[in-house]
């Protein structure tokens, strides 16, 4: 019973489920990650809390519609500048 109510009140103040903001925060720490480091995606999905590179992989190209290397690479060029 609590849990469904946790989830209701993380819903109400924030108009995503609790897995979305769950995912959504370990995406925010993929892409620093991937910014700021130049490790594998492998371990940038382990450190962000990902069960696999697969799911990793998933819910990043669903919300930035680029794969995670991708950025990566993208995101070095542009500094380098």
């Amino acid at each position: 019973m609590v849990h469904i109510s946790f989830s209701r009140n993380i819903k109400s103040a924030n108009g995503i489920s609790f897995n979305t903001l769950l995912i959504n925060a370990r995406l925010n720490q993929g892409l620093e990650l991937l910014e700021s480091t130049n490790l594998a995606v492998t371990e940038v999905s382990e450190k962000a809390g990902f069960s696999s590179e697969q799911i990793y992989r998933k819910h990043f190209v669903q919300k930035y519609e680029i794969a995670p290397k991708a950025w990566q690479k993208m995101f070095k060029s542009k500094s380098t500048r």
